[in-house]
């Protein structure tokens, strides 16, 4: 018995055979003719048109042919430059820790330098009152030439020390004794500084 898938897979392989066999006898009685190549005519109008053309298609593709190389060469340039800048993209990135860490290097010496000149002038400061005190508990006569061999600036900074204010007049009046016009230079100092603060 005949199943019903069998019955289609030979209807299916019957039309696709059909139109095969049909062709087949059109091409046995001679009813088709099947020419391979070209035409006289068809080649003439071929050979014409390969003459007038050729030369500009060769030419094309020459053409064509430089684009291409050129494209390369300038896939290759930007290729090579895409690889310079990260490069320098990378180095400047480096540049950048380099920088940062130099920055704070920097930070922290200026910390260190700003508390041992605090430190400094704080110790200056005791030195100088040290010496208001010494020299303000001398006799004038004494202190006066001893002061004198320091310089101006310094003078003026360490009378203005001494608490006493009387023992600073007397110890002024030693040194204009001594020396008029230095003296008169330290009183100045004295004054511009007394006035700033």
């Amino acid at each position: 018995m005949i199943k019903l898938k069998d019955i289609m897979g030979i209807a299916l392989i019957s039309i696709c055979v059909f139109p095969l066999v049909v062709l087949a006898l059109l091409f046995a009685m001679d009813i088709i003719h099947l020419n391979v190549g070209l035409s006289n005519e068809a080649k003439e109008k071929t050979n014409v048109y390969l003459r007038k053309y050729q030369p500009k298609q060769d030419e094309a593709e020459v053409n064509h042919m430089k684009t291409l190389e050129a494209i390369k060469v300038q896939n290759k340039n930007l290729e090579r430059k895409k690889t310079e800048i990260n490069r320098d993209i990378e180095r400047l990135e480096n540049l950048k820790v380099e920088n940062s860490k130099v920055k704070d290097e920097i930070l922290v010496n200026r910390n260190k330098i700003e508390k041992l000149i605090s430190n400094s002038e704080t110790m200056n400061q005791k030195r100088m009152k040290a010496l208001a005190e010494v020299y303000g508990s001398m006799r004038p006569e004494e202190a006066a030439p001893i002061l004198l061999t320091l310089q101006n600036s310094m003078v003026a900074q360490i009378l203005r020390l001494i608490p006493e204010i009387r023992a600073q007049s007397k110890l002024m009046g030693a040194i204009g004794h001594i020396d008029v016009k230095r003296a008169a230079s330290i009183s100045k100092i004295m004054g511009r500084v007394g006035s700033k603060g």
